[in-house]
C-alpha cells in the first residue's frame, strides 16, 4: 500500500504551497456552507487534500481487510467515500504537473487495489441507492463498480 505519509514528507515546499492554496480554497468552501460560529472554529478544510487522500486509503484498506474493522459499512459511507474520490479528481486537475505526478502515482496504486476488491456492474447495486447513478448521470469509473465483498449494514 502507498505511504500517505512517505508522500507528504517528500513534497518540495513548492509544492507544499500548492497543497496549501488548494486547503485553503477548500477550508473557505467548507466555513461558507456552515453557520458563522462553527465556521469559526474550524481551522483546516474537513476534506483538505491529504484528508481525501486518507479517506480513500481508509476504504480500500477496509475492503481489503474484509471490512474487519468496521461494525458495519453503510451503502451510503461507501457513496460517501466515492464522492471523496471525485474530490481527490478534482483536486489532481488543479495542481501542478510534478505535484500531480506524485499524487496520481499514490491514488493509481489505491485505485488499483479498489479495482481489485470491486466488480463493475454498470452501477446496477449502487443505482439502487444513489439518485445520480440511477439516473445515468455522467459519472467516473469508480461510480459503476461494488464491492466484491459487501460488508455488515449494507
Amino acid at each position: 500500500m502507498p505511504d500517505l505519509d512517505d508522500l507528504l514528507a517528500g513534497l518540495t515546499p513548492k509544492e507544499r504551497a500548492a497543497v496549501d492554496v488548494l486547503d485553503a480554497q477548500r477550508l473557505e468552501l467548507e466555513r461558507n456552507r456552515m453557520g458563522p460560529s462553527a465556521a469559526a472554529t474550524l481551522t483546516a478544510p474537513i476534506h483538505g487534500v491529504f484528508a481525501r487522500l486518507r479517506m480513500w486509503d481508509r476504504l480500500v484498506r477496509d475492503m481489503a481487510d474484509h471490512w474487519a474493522a468496521c461494525d458495519r459499512y453503510l451503502v451510503h459511507e461507501y457513496l460517501n467515500m466515492l464522492a471523496v474520490r471525485d474530490g481527490i479528481e478534482q483536486n489532481i486537475e488543479r495542481m501542478p504537473p510534478r505535484l500531480r505526478g506524485k499524487v496520481e502515482n499514490v491514488v493509481g496504486e489505491l485505485d488499483g487495489r479498489f479495482r481489485e476488491m470491486t466488480e463493475d456492474d454498470g452501477g446496477a447495486e449502487l443505482s439502487r441507492y444513489s439518485k445520480k447513478v440511477a439516473a445515468g448521470a455522467d459519472l467516473s469509473w469508480w461510480w459503476t463498480r461494488k464491492p466484491k465483498v459487501l460488508p455488515n449494514g449494507w
